[in-house]
């Protein structure tokens, strides 16, 4: 029967949409990118061009092995579909439960790295932490040129440094960085601090360079760091999930600025069965029938004949 076959289907199916794909920095984009934000994913039934706003009309429909989230979605909403009816749910999609809360969970944590300010400003500042005594830091004499020109720019990433002689010091450096320093500490690891702070200044001293100071990306060594805390933190396959569970994580998800994919570039949502495809092929296949048959009829009686 068919209830009998489905759970080894589930259990040996290894379903291509899933696959890593390409990374890309999603991070640094801005706020009115952010908010036109759109996908083309490709699924097991072809290419789907997908919009925020194909969110509003989800209907979660529950877990699935407890690593997907099985919603009905609206698919005439997109423009994209010629056959569709407006207002019917009749694109089957799966959403990776994982994915979908690192998403919501990096773009929570990169919305608290940096300071609350009541004014408008060009370049946001990110939380600091002060280092006590200051970190000495080896810098070559073209790094440390750069570092004095971009101080400011380096201050507003959450690094301060004073120079003294041939001397560069680092007072404070960004409070997510402590916290990734006190984390490794406390479990008895090596300390991170400065291999981490010096591959933040020569890193961002060399996108600046390369910007000429232009550059409004979050830094990849922040941008790592957060990835792994979203990562460590979020709902793992193999966690149950009650619908209204389900459901709030979709909510969450809709309101992120870019909920198609993890922190890592994977998506988080696949189209799996295209209702409409659906009954356009059956209904195809009943014509084609009927239309065999009629041919085998008219080739019967010419026979007789």
């Amino acid at each position: 029967s068919s209830s009998s076959t489905a759970p080894p289907l589930l259990q040996n199916w290894e379903n291509p949409a899933f696959g890593p794909s390409k990374e890309r920095d999603v991070i640094g984009l801005s706020a009115a990118a952010g908010s036109k934000a759109h996908s083309r994913l490709q699924g097991v039934i072809g290419s789907y061009k997908f919009s925020k706003e194909m969110f509003h009309n989800l209907k979660v429909l529950g877990q699935v092995d407890e690593k997907f989230i099985a919603c009905m979605m609206d698919y005439s909403q997109s423009g994209s579909h010629d056959h569709s009816i407006a207002g019917s749910h009749d694109l089957l999609v799966l959403i990776d439960q994982h994915a979908a809360h690192e998403r919501v969970r990096v773009e929570m944590l990169t919305g608290e790295v940096y300071a609350s300010s009541g004014s408008k400003v060009v370049h946001k500042c990110m939380k600091q932490s002060v280092v006590r005594p200051p970190i000495v830091m080896d810098l070559q004499p073209s790094q440390k040129k750069l570092a004095r020109h971009f101080r400011e720019r380096l201050e507003s990433v959450g690094v301060s440094l004073t120079f003294q002689a041939d001397d560069v010091f680092v007072s404070s450096i960004p409070t997510v960085l402590m916290d990734r320093e006190v984390t490794e500490v406390t479990r008895g690891r090596s300390t991170v601090a400065v291999g981490i702070v010096r591959e933040l200044i020569t890193d961002y001293l060399e996108v600046l360079q390369n910007t000429s100071g232009g550059a409004v990306t979050l830094p990849r060594v922040v941008s790592d760091v957060l990835n792994s805390q979203a990562c460590h933190g979020a709902i793992k396959f193999g966690d149950p999930l009650t619908l209204e569970e389900c459901v709030s994580l979709i909510q969450s998800l809709s309101k992120c600025r870019l909920p198609f994919q993890c922190a890592h570039g994977r998506p988080s949502l696949v189209p799996l069965l295209d209702l409409n495809l659906l009954r356009r092929r059956l209904s195809s296949q009943v014509a084609d029938r009927h239309q065999s048959c009629s041919l085998n009829k008219l080739h019967a009686r010419m026979m007789k004949n």
